[in-house]
């Protein structure tokens, strides 16, 4: 009878403990807060949302499609180097991937009613060769833009392609990009060239390198391509509204990109809702709707 008692008094304490553990974890991580994208900001500015594919670092692409999709995002971004999908680690995102993984890939998009706007970051390689099987991927995977960082002196033969394919190049700027590091530097080097060529305007990079990211999307009228837009507390965050606003006046019509830190978990995924919450807002309030 003794053992039975303490048997049952040890079975009580597990039990205590765990809901206790619970409670616990149940403090220390709070839900996600629930997502609201800007559709009908978006749809009035004529802006598209992108997230890209290589955010959630723990998933596949067909793995983040599926989030993405549970999240209301309906463009993506695509990630260069990416796994494809679970069980095949051997097809990754890139010019290299087979033609029926492609036909896989838009047929899983065209499922959930989701598409590809823009391709990258890439390389596109050091010559004509290697930067047209980028495009012809681009086009396969129907891209309106590729997104890379390549040498100034590049830029006329990538022109040409840019006109050839229909595909925009949105050049990536400021700290980490010394050829591109300012937005002077950057509008010397595209400012000879169609409007196919632009600046990937990304808020974090010119916060880095010492640049007002609203005095540099002024500088930079009429040669945006797409705006990129960090985590809702990184470098630039302060200057998002008042960029949101310039581009309205400039008549800018092309992609957002909320580039958050890469990460995984529900860490990752919380990191990301507050992203597109706080650039939602912005949206909602410059495009002038309820």
């Amino acid at each position: 009878m003794k053992n039975r008692v303490i048997s049952v008094a040890i079975s009580a304490l597990v039990l205590w403990g765990a809901a206790a553990i619970a409670n616990a974890a149940d403090v220390t991580a709070p839900a996600a807060p629930a997502i609201h994208v800007a559709h009908a900001g978006l749809s009035k500015l004529a802006w598209q949302l992108a997230i890209p594919t290589g955010t959630f670092t723990d998933k596949t692409v067909f793995e983040t499609i599926d989030l993405l999709h549970s999240l209301d995002i309906h463009h993506l971004e695509l990630t260069p180097g990416q796994t494809l999908q679970p069980g095949t680690p051997a097809v990754q995102v890139g010019a290299a991937m087979p033609a029926d993984a492609v036909t896989t890939l838009l047929a899983k998009l065209k499922a959930v009613h989701m598409d590809i706007v823009s391709y990258g970051p890439v390389d596109l390689g050091p010559d004509d060769a290697s930067a047209r099987s980028v495009f012809e991927f681009a086009k396969k995977i129907k891209a309106k833009d590729i997104v890379a960082a390549p040498p100034a002196d590049a830029l006329d033969r990538l022109d040409k392609l840019t006109t050839e394919f229909g595909i925009n190049l949105a050049i990536q700027n400021g700290a980490d990009f010394p050829a591109y590091k300012m937005p002077a530097d950057l509008l010397n080097a595209i400012g000879s060239h169609s409007i196919h060529i632009g600046s990937d305007d990304d808020l974090v990079q010119w916060s880095k390198a010492t640049a007002d990211p609203l005095a540099a999307t002024k500088q930079l009228h009429g040669h945006i391509v797409q705006l990129r837009v960090g985590d809702a507390d990184a470098p630039g965050a302060d200057s998002l509204e008042p960029v949101l606003a310039e581009l309205k006046t400039q008549g800018f019509k092309g992609v957002i990109t909320t580039a958050c830190t890469p990460g995984s978990g529900a860490a990752e995924v919380a990191r990301f809702v507050a992203a597109v919450n706080a650039l939602s807002d912005g949206v909602t309030k410059v495009a002038g709707v309820n």
